[in-house]
């Protein structure tokens, strides 16, 4: 499966990410569980995450180490959205002139997301752990401490340790 893939679609699930069950077995509605609405309601087009890139929103690139910033979907939101639970990884391009002690901010931008993505899933405190920062080093010293402290929860905060 690849992320952004309708292939194993659990409604109990969408419940849990989108809906606030606390688990993927509580009985679910789609509609009301789901959007928090009466309105019509497609399971895959309205959620689904759509095409994903991870972009650097603010640090400058003013050092000698070079590395991947990188965003891993897992749990509930990657199997859902077709990545599998293990999750599947967006990853900006290899990056130069990274300073360990600069803060970088980045985030995952959907393309042809849902209509209730951000709303429902992304922007839900109880998938925060869905979104795991990773930063991988490839040459020089830079290390960072990942946060998510925004609303969002697929905008990721690297900063300098």
């Amino acid at each position: 499966m690849a992320l952004n893939s309708p292939s194993n679609l659990k409604l109990g699930q969408l419940g849990h990410i989108a809906g606030g069950n606390g688990n993927s077995t509580s009985q679910t509605s789609l509609a009301a569980t789901c959007r928090g609405s009466s309105s019509a309601t497609s399971m895959w087009a309205d959620f689904k995450i759509g095409t994903t890139t991870f972009t650097n929103i603010s640090g400058a690139f003013d050092g000698s180490a070079k590395g991947y910033f990188k965003c891993t979907i897992r749990n509930d939101v990657g199997e859902y959205m077709g990545g599998g639970q293990s999750g599947e990884t967006v990853s900006d391009s290899l990056k130069v002139s990274v300073n360990g002690d600069n803060t970088y901010l980045y985030e995952v931008v959907e393309t042809n997301d849902g209509s209730l993505y951000e709303s429902r899933i992304a922007q839900r405190s109880t998938n925060d752990a869905d979104y795991n920062g990773e930063w991988e080093l490839t040459q020089g010293s830079a290390g960072f401490g990942i946060t998510n402290p925004y609303t969002d929860k697929d905008k990721i905060r690297f900063f300098g340790t």
